[in-house]
């Protein structure tokens, strides 16, 4: 049994390099976590005042008008596939949707609810629909 018995030597530590160790590593926790509190958390500030500096695009706003087809080859890289027609027939806006409401509407008089997507690309306002209400059922 004396010969498993060995004494094992914990090396020795003087206090004052312990306390100093630890103190450096609680110092740099600290001078990580205010980096990150004030340089970080400001690059998002900054994104989200850029996003509300234009609330054109994110107020949903609604029009008017008669809903046609258009061939989307005449607005290359805008994705148009209808427009909205004045009760004149001049073209209002340019309009664009992720599914076939465009579709359900085209030919009838109806209110749009959407965005403006964008302005200066075409000669109208390119105008994403969400929803549409038909005034009319007649084509």
């Amino acid at each position: 049994m004396t010969e498993f018995a060995q004494s094992t030597q914990v090396p020795n530590v003087s206090r004052i390099r312990l306390i100093s160790v630890t103190v450096s590593v609680v110092l740099f926790i600290t001078f990580i976590s205010l980096y990150v509190v004030f340089f970080l958390k400001p690059i998002g500030t900054q994104k989200e005042v850029e996003d509300n500096a234009n609330p054109q695009s994110t107020a949903e706003a609604f029009h008017e008008g008669k809903i046609e087809y258009v061939d989307s080859r005449l607005y290359p890289g805008l994705e148009v596939t209808h427009v909205l027609t004045q009760s004149n027939g001049d073209i209002a806006l340019l309009l664009k949707a992720d599914d076939a409401i465009l579709e359900v509407g085209e030919g009838h008089w109806a209110k749009i609810y959407g965005t403006i997507e964008s302005e200066s690309t075409a000669k109208y306002p390119v105008f994403k629909v969400n929803k549409v209400v038909i005034k009319s059922n007649l084509k």
